[in-house]
């Protein structure tokens, strides 16, 4: 899973893409292991059958494993902390809202917006057609669609490969 929001992978999406002005590569890595830590939480959280224990116990193996692989220095770590400790609660309210595959792409669309440092408000209203229009006249940020198109694939892809070693690990049948 690290290694899918590892800095190498970080790297071969990001390494040509503006940042915004007062944004660091440190900055944008912080919020890139953000979703990853991201993933793996909403993937563990969708699983169901399980004691909070037993959840608790897989979030805290999977967290000290994630942070292990990726070794992040100072800057980075900053970053990472700052954006769960600031916009997480807000992300997952926004992601457990998206009712259609054109809000959930908008959804990874502002994540990539993120990444490139330019902040957007995580609320369901932002995250529709109409607040994404506004959001890109205000910033003037230009959102690759292509580019969160492969954010979204890996971040759904893991999720499945997470939801099944989980399922296979603690196999209630």
């Amino acid at each position: 899973m690290a290694r899918t929001f590892s800095a190498e992978a970080f790297e071969s999406l990001f390494a040509d893409k503006p940042l915004a002005a007062n944004w660091t590569s440190d900055d944008a890595l912080g919020v890139w292991h953000s979703v990853g830590r991201f993933c793996f939480l909403i993937s563990i959280g969708s699983i169901t059958g399980f004691r909070k224990h037993e959840v608790d116990f897989v979030i805290e193996a999977g967290q000290v494993s994630m942070l292990n692989a990726w070794k992040m220095p100072k800057p980075v770590l900053d970053s990472f902390e700052r954006f769960n400790s600031d916009r997480l609660v807000s992300v997952f309210a926004t992601y457990t809202s998206l009712t259609t595959p054109e809000a959930y792409s908008r959804f990874f669309r502002f994540f990539v917006s993120e990444i490139l440092g330019n902040h957007v408000s995580w609320t369901p209203e932002d995250v529709s057609a109409s607040g994404l229009e506004e959001i890109l006249k205000v910033q003037l940020v230009n959102l690759d669609p292509f580019l969160s198109t492969k954010v979204s694939s890996a971040f759904t892809y893991l999720q499945a490969q997470i939801r099944d070693y989980v399922a296979k690990f603690w196999d209630r049948t």
